[in-house]
């Protein structure tokens, strides 16, 4: 199967897991661990609620402990074709990461797989004050890309926050799709890619699922 193209985009930012690799982590485990530092404040949150909660309590850092102490231990599976797609644009265009991910897990994964070198930048979750699918990531990582038009850039991602994302930052998005996945897995209910069923609209590549190789 050929390479996609980047639509002649000098500048490209991509999200990580789901995209470059998966990253084996139990989030479920991330939300409980998360929630018994402030059982009576974190209950009924989410992960993202959670941890917005603890930071307004003053727990920044023994939440961010939490996600270093799952991530930091995770195993990881790359995803050979954007990999090989990655691998083709060496030299040729600036590249940078944005990910809901830590900066710290992502570089160390990178730097192990020789990919680090690629990238002018990772924007991980402890660089924002706001989580995906809040643009402020973005903005950073057009930022440490020198500012370039939203416009002469693509966000590559996997998921309706990574596309939310995108689009309040005015880029274009492109979707990475996993062959055989369910379309609610990655855009649920009333998040529903806005492009899925109008033919010829929607910008994505498929990944095969028999092509992930566990590192």
């Amino acid at each position: 199967m050929p390479l996609p193209t980047a639509k002649d985009k000098p500048f490209l930012i991509w999200d990580f897991d789901g995209t470059i690799a998966d990253l084996v982590v139990d989030w479920d485990a991330v939300a409980r661990d998360l929630a018994a530092l402030a059982p009576d404040a974190c209950r009924g949150l989410d992960l993202a609620g959670a941890m917005y909660r603890l930071i307004e309590l003053g727990l920044r850092e023994p939440a961010f402990a939490v996600l270093d102490r799952h991530e930091s231990a995770a195993a990881y599976h790359l995803l050979p074709r954007s990999v090989a797609w990655l691998g083709s644009m060496r030299g040729e265009r600036r590249l940078a990461v944005f990910t809901d991910n830590l900066r710290s897990t992502v570089a160390a994964i990178l730097r192990e797989c020789n990919l680090d070198d690629l990238f002018s930048a990772v924007i991980g979750k402890e660089d924002v004050s706001r989580f995906k699918p809040d643009p402020e990531g973005l903005r950073l990582a057009l930022g440490a890309l020198g500012d370039p038009d939203p416009l002469r850039c693509l966000y590559i991602g996997n998921t309706w926050r990574d596309e939310q994302a995108a689009r309040d930052t005015g880029m274009e998005f492109l979707h990475i799709e996993r062959l055989g996945e369910p379309p609610e897995e990655r855009w649920p209910g009333e998040h529903r890619n806005p492009c899925a069923g109008s033919e010829g609209t929607e910008d994505k590549i498929i990944l095969e699922t028999d092509e992930e190789q566990p590192s």
